[in-house]
């Protein structure tokens, strides 16, 4: 989950930060981090808690929405 990807997922679900630092339960500074690429996701518990608060795999997978 690369940064860039994490932001463009959340913009096209029309997620502010703060409401995706919310829905995936990590604070809005960490999330703030994580798509400035300062630091990464833990692929385990906050990954999955930022996969499933974004939506499907399929808004990661290709970055130019086809």
């Amino acid at each position: 989950m690369t940064p860039p990807r994490i932001t463009l997922a959340r913009k096209r679900r029309g997620l502010t930060l703060a409401e995706l630092s919310e829905l995936a339960g990590v604070s809005l500074q960490s999330l703030s981090n994580y798509e400035t690429g300062r630091t990464a996701p833990r692929r385990t518990t906050v990954g999955a808690a930022l996969l499933s608060a974004i939506g499907t795999l399929s808004a990661l997978s290709d970055p130019t929405g086809r």
